[in-house]
């Protein structure tokens, strides 16, 4: 048994290196070694304390002491006490293990009570010291398998708190004894003792909660669950006290009704006993997943107990729901409805990973708590609601008075910054040159105005600033924000103090039909305006745009100064009246009596808002306001047996698109269409009347009616006017009844905004990227973000060939890389037939597919699918993106398709670009090196080093991994490969005689056949690379010199389809260029060898000439014809006479 020094490992080492040394017993040599494993130790230590004081984790705590410590076969594992239900240990868990590489979490048990221990108990529970057994043969009852393999020998620490031990760390091996030296045993526990503070420090000791602190911690909850709390504060309360133990979690869901019934659940919130989780329940497990029973017991306020998910069916759970169990651990769970007293409004879901986890008085207190949360959360809800339409209401009044006083269009800006706009850095007011309608643009866009809390300015000049796209004025025309960033003028930016480009978001100053300029609120980051801000700030960009247009009026002509007073006002009684009547009355009062009487006549009760080309069904009178009092008839009029439907269609669609209808004379015999309120002027004695729709944006909510006198003319201005006063009546009628039942704008609105926000940055974004790579993967993740698609990737074909490969998806699922045949696949072939988009919703019931694509899309859980084409407009079709929803209740509309396929276009064309630019520097870089090849061989005259330089130009020029040149040598009658290169490597060797093969070889074809032999898939062919079998791709040409073919050149490459039509050309120069550098070689080479000849003839008759024996004259005829031609030997043989 091992007895740790009090003073620890490393200071016991350095007392016993001090003892050793003082004895004489250590050498200087075993000394400077030992000190050196010593300062090993400290650092080690070191680190493994760092990586300690970091742990939150058993995991993690196991790895810690684990990493880059043990050695192969061994590991660290951390072990708890199981305890009986006197308190006594059953067993032991494995709750973490490590090696020197990596760390799991486990949940292991061991049979291994208290009374096994034997003689190990009292130094493990008693002394606390570190035990070690040397063969865990000699102990059976403590062998132990693990995952496996037998644990052969181990060291048990104690973990030790308190005076008890809590726990114990093993250090273990399988693969023989451990055989620890004191020093290491001592240092080992060392670290245990660390590791041990670390866990009390982080409280990772879950010790059993028992009833009688329960209540104790159910009345903490209570205490700090307050009104006005978030669901995830109340969740980290409840998880905090209620769910101590390990394993346990929570999760707090929002029901959301869609009428009377539940469509679907929010997860607010998922906590442990520590903190706030990351946990997208949300996308996991859907409430339509739960199976009817569970639902049943939800809505009917009841809990639903899982005391084991391995024992509950799928009928009573949902098969979705049980899966989800299962993967996610969870054995046992409860739901507790949150209610406001009347229906369910949430849902908290208690988890643990351990069967029947959970008693009674556990669930009772969690059923307790839930009607506190019920209650807080209906409270914060009003609250909320109550306190965000009341804001909104306030400043919006706020705004329209100060709008509607301000002297100047800055005060205008400043009334928005003292209201609404209190969260922004600034507001921009700007104009336009002249009013725009739709499909219109301006000239320019002028800022005539900016405010800030503190600053509001007049711009004494106009200063230009960027002017809107087309779809951004149509954006703002419908009454929609349009947001961007955007670069301010230096005289608006420096003194707001702010950076050259902002997050902006314009709102159209409106006025009817037609657009005058921008209300823009600017911030230094990306802010996420609410639909309710949306209306808001609609509401008065519009007031300030019918403020600045009114005033344009007045300053137009005097005339109308008194009319253009009376619009302010109309805007200001608009503004403050509470109601319709009110409204009438007000506007009355401001109109000059030849107009008798206002009359608000709204379609289908101003619930249904009428568009171009609807019909309404029925129409209500609600006021007639004369000089001399206010009528609420509320008359109803049937409009879906009108004897004329399509006089009434037209006149719908004229009011809409900003017309009057004026009726001189409404007694017979003229033939009504809206009969009942017609009949209610007669009666009043109106007999002639103006009518105007009460129009906001493209919607029509009814007439404001004008009676007047029998023979009056309303003016072109007094006109103008009465609209102004129209549209600003209709947009206050709708901003109260959106604030009124505060209810968001459609989600299709924002679903549209957010995916031409994310197209306009895209646009922007595609243009600074100079990658395909870069660019397909920023577009999908601009597709997945924009239509709100699970799954998008990108197929592109392979050039030369119908090899189809995946080059980019997002998210990533692995499929990068993955190729196919275009000409088996049924999409492709479809798209190259008619490149439209093929789209196929609810995959598993289409018809629109074959049942082997139907098989093959199930199999990766693919509900619905659209496939868009890639064109190149040089080469057409050149692939496709694919769009997948693995949610069957959703599927593709018109409105994805079209945004889908804006985007696809951008990216296409942005393909298109690059290739366009790179095609062009290669040309360019081939032009060039070929220009300084040919430069380089005129510089050459041997052959040798002309076709050196030939292969190394042609690795630069083309895309080579070999290139052979092969001669042939008449002397030897034989085809030999001269030179080669392979890699960056040049081999020029003129003397190896290695006959070529030319048996289905590329370089035989060419012998045989004479003329050029290419591959774009040699394995296709029956022919090889003459030297290499790896290469694939090639092109061999033969090598022409005066006309006769003298040798081939060829080049390979590795991969298929590498050489396009381009490179053969240039590949066919180069050859040629070769050829005419070997026949200079060889005319310089004859020119040298004449001319040496010619001199060597000259200089013998030079010496010949000056002898005068015939004995001299033939020896030096020997001597230099010998020299001359190499002969060793040389004679001259003279004949007799008799001979001759």
């Amino acid at each position: 048994m091992f007895m740790p020094s009090e003073k620890g490992a490393i200071v016991s080492l350095f007392e016993r290196l001090s003892e050793w040394e003082q004895a004489g017993d250590m050498s200087p040599v075993a000394k400077h070694h030992a000190q050196s494993l010593l300062i090993d130790f400290i650092r080690l230590q070191t680190q493994v304390s760092q990586r300690l004081a970091k742990s939150t984790s058993f995991m993690e705590i196991a790895t810690a002491l684990a990493k880059d410590i043990v050695a192969s076969g061994q590991f660290f594992s951390v072990n708890l006490f199981n305890l009986d239900s006197n308190g006594d240990i059953e067993g032991l868990t494995c709750v973490a293990v490590a090696n020197r590489r990596e760390g799991y979490e486990a949940d292991f048990f061991m049979d291994i009570p208290a009374t096994k221990l034997g003689d190990l108990y009292k130094p493990i529970f008693e002394d606390g010291v570190p035990v070690y057994i040397a063969d865990t043969q000699e102990r059976p009852d403590l062998r132990v398998q693990f995952m496996d393999k037998t644990i052969e020998s181990y060291i048990i620490f104690p973990m030790r708190s308190g005076g008890r031990t809590i726990g114990i760390i093993n250090l273990n091996s399988v693969r023989g004894p451990l055989e620890p030296t004191p020093f290491e045993l001592e240092w080992y526990f060392s670290l245990v003792q660390l590791a041990t503070s670390q866990v009390e420090l982080n409280n990772l000791i879950t010790e059993k909660t028992s009833s009688h602190d329960l209540s104790e911690r159910q009345a903490q909850v209570f205490n700090q669950l307050l009104a006005g709390q978030e669901l995830g504060d109340m969740a980290q309360i409840i998880a905090h006290y209620l769910l101590p133990q390990k394993g346990r979690s929570l999760a707090m869901m929002e029901l959301v009704y869609s009428g009377t019934k539940i469509s679907h659940w929010v997860v607010r919130a998922v906590a442990n006993r520590n903190r706030l989780l990351e946990w997208d329940i949300e996308r996991e497990l859907r409430w339509q997943d739960l199976g009817e029973k569970v639902q049943a017991g939800v809505i009917d306020g009841e809990t639903f107990i899982i005391d084991d998910s391995d024992l509950m069916t799928t009928d009573t759970l949902g098969v979705r729901f049980a899966e989800w169990l299962n993967v996610q651990g969870v054995k046992s769970a409860f739901s507790v409805p949150i209610s406001n007293g009347r229906i369910p409004i949430g849902v908290m879901v208690v988890m643990s990973r351990q069967k029947r986890a959970f008693s009674r008085d556990e669930i009772n207190a969690f059923q307790n708590i839930s009607e506190l949360v019920g209650a807080l959360t209906e409270v914060r809800l009003l609250t909320e609601k109550a306190n965000e339409s009341q804001r909104i209401i306030n400043e919006l009044l706020m705004a329209n008075r100060l709008i509607a006083t301000a002297q100047t269009i800055g005060y205008m800006g400043q009334g928005v910054m003292y209201t609404l706009g209190k969260r922004f850095s600034g507001v921009i007011i700007a104009l336009f040159d002249a009013p725009i309608r739709d499909g219109s643009s301006p000239k320019a866009h002028l800022a005539v105005a900016y405010s800030t809390s503190l600053k509001t300015v007049d711009m004494p000049i106009a200063e230009a600033i960027p002017i809107p796209s087309a779809s951004a004025i149509q954006h703002m025309l419908s009454g929609l924000p349009y947001i961007h960033e955007e670069e301010l003028p230096p005289t608006i930016q420096l003194p707001l103090g702010l950076s050259d480009i902002v997050w902006t978001a314009s709102f159209g100053l409106r006025v009817g039909d037609e657009l005058i300029g921008t209300l823009s609120v600017i911030a230094d980051s990306e802010y996420i305006l609410s639909e309710e801000e949306i209306s808001a700030y609609t509401s008065i960009a519009d007031q300030i745009g019918l403020t600045i247009r009114g005033r344009q009026l007045l300053q137009e002509t005097q005339t109308a100064q008194q009319f253009a007073q009376r619009l302010v006002q109309a805007n200001q009684a608009i503004s403050i009246a509470d109601d319709y009547a009110t409204m009438g009355r007000l506007l009355i009062d401001l109109l000059p009596d030849e107009i008798t009487c206002l009359s608000l006549l709204f379609f289908d009760k101003a619930e249904r808002v009428i568009m171009a080309g609807d019909m309404p069904a029925f129409s209500t009178l609600r006021v007639v306001a004369t000089h001399q009092e206010v009528f609420t008839p509320d008359l109803v009029d049937d409009l879906t047996t009108v004897e004329r439907p399509q006089e009434l269609k037209d006149l719908v669609n004229h009011l809409l698109q900003g017309g009057s209808s004026s009726v001189p004379d409404l007694r017979p015999p003229y033939q009504p269409l809206i009969k009942n309120a017609i009949q209610f002027y007669l009666q009043k004695g109106i007999y002639s009347t103006f009518n105007l729709g009460l129009r906001v944006g493209s919607r029509l909510l009814g007439v404001m009616s004008l009676g007047k006198q029998v023979g009056y003319e309303i003016s072109e201005l007094q006109r103008n006017n009465l609209f102004a006063i129209a549209d600003q009546l209709a947009l206050t009628i709708e901003n109260r009844r959106l604030l009124n039942e505060a209810k968001v704008t459609a989600e299709s609105l924002s679903t549209q905004v957010r995916a031409l926000r994310v197209i306009n940055d895209l646009s922007s974004t595609l243009i600074t990227l100079q990658t395909e790579q870069a660019v397909m993967d920023k577009t999908l993740r601009a597709l997945v973000d924009a239509i709100n698609i699970d799954h998008a990737g990108i197929t592109l074909l392979t050039e030369f060939s119908d090899i189809a490969t995946v080059v980019s998806e997002y998210p990533n699922f692995g499929a990068v890389g993955l190729t196919f045949s275009a000409r088996d696949d049924e999409f492709q072939r479809r798209l190259r037939q008619q490149p439209d988009p093929i789209v196929v919703n609810h995959i598993a019931t289409s018809t629109n597919i074959s049942p082997q694509t139907r098989e093959t899309l199930m199999k990766v859980n693919v509900k619905s699918i659209a496939i868009l084409p890639l064109v190149d407009t040089r080469v057409g079709f050149i692939g496709s993106v694919g769009l997948d929803i693995y949610d069957e209740h959703r599927e593709f509309t018109p409105m994805m398709i079209d945004f889908a396929r804006t985007i696809t276009a951008q990216m296409a064309v942005t393909l298109q670009n690059i290739r366009l630019l790179q095609n062009t520097r290669r040309q360019a870089r081939q032009m060039e090196a070929i220009a300084g090849f040919s430069q380089a061989l005129q510089a050459v005259l041997d052959v040798p080093s002309l076709l050196k330089i030939a292969l190394e130009d042609v690795q630069q020029i083309l895309s080579v991994d070999m290139a052979t040149v092969i001669l042939f040598d008449p002397q030897h009658q034989v085809w030999h490969r001269v030179a080669y290169s392979e890699g960056s490597a040049v081999q020029v060797n003129m003397t190896d005689l290695t006959p070529v093969n030319e048996e289905n070889t590329t370089a035989g074809q060419v012998i045989k056949s004479q003329r050029m032999f290419s591959a774009n898939d040699l394995t296709k062919t029956n022919y090889r690379f003459t030297f290499d079998e790896t290469i694939q791709n090639s092109i061999s040409l033969p090598l022409s010199v005066r006309g006769a073919c003298v040798g081939v050149v060829e080049i390979g490459s590795r991969k298929i389809n590498t050489y396009t039509n381009t490179d053969s050309a240039i590949f066919q120069q180069l050859v040629s260029q070769i050829g005419i550098g070997i026949e200079n070689a060889e005319t310089y080479s004859q020119s040298q060898t004449l001319a040496r000849t010619k001199a060597m003839v000259n200089d013998i008759a030079s010496q010949l000439q000056k002898q005068t024996e015939i004995d001299q004259i033939l020896k030096v005829t020997l001597n230099e014809v010998g020299k001359a031609i190499g002969a060793k030997r040389a004679r001259i043989r003279l004949m007799t006479g008799d001979e001759n």
